[in-house]
């Protein structure tokens, strides 16, 4: 599983925005262009967090669940919480309870 480098921004008013951040794994943060549609998202922990509907920008969304009170509903996971694609599971750097806290509606308010 990989990990991610930690850069010291002592001193610096505000952090370059060039900074491109990889996983050990070599998958740039900023790279979503290796999700693919029917992909599953996992959290860190194993937990599935649901499966790839699209990339939008820099958000994935996610099919929309079949039961409970989100049935009709798609939710979007922030893209900078990738860590590692592993031929078809995009795993996420949150577990999968976190990840499901910080998933947004499509006009980016957090979701229910």
């Amino acid at each position: 599983m990989g990990g991610w480098a930690s850069i010291d921004m002592a001193g610096a008013d505000h952090p370059p925005s060039d900074i491109q951040f990889t996983s050990s794994t070599g998958v740039k943060m900023s790279d979503l262009s290796k999700i693919i549609k029917a992909m599953t998202v996992v959290g860190a922990d194993g937990v599935k967090v649901g499966v790839v509907a699209e990339v939008v920008g820099q958000r994935i969304k996610l099919q929309p669940n079949t039961i409970g009170d989100h049935a009709v509903s798609s939710h979007f996971i922030p893209g900078g919480l990738v860590a590692d694609i592993e031929g078809n599971v995009v795993r996420l750097s949150a577990t999968g309870a976190n990840a499901m806290l910080l998933d947004e509606e499509e006009d980016g308010s957090m979701a229910d």
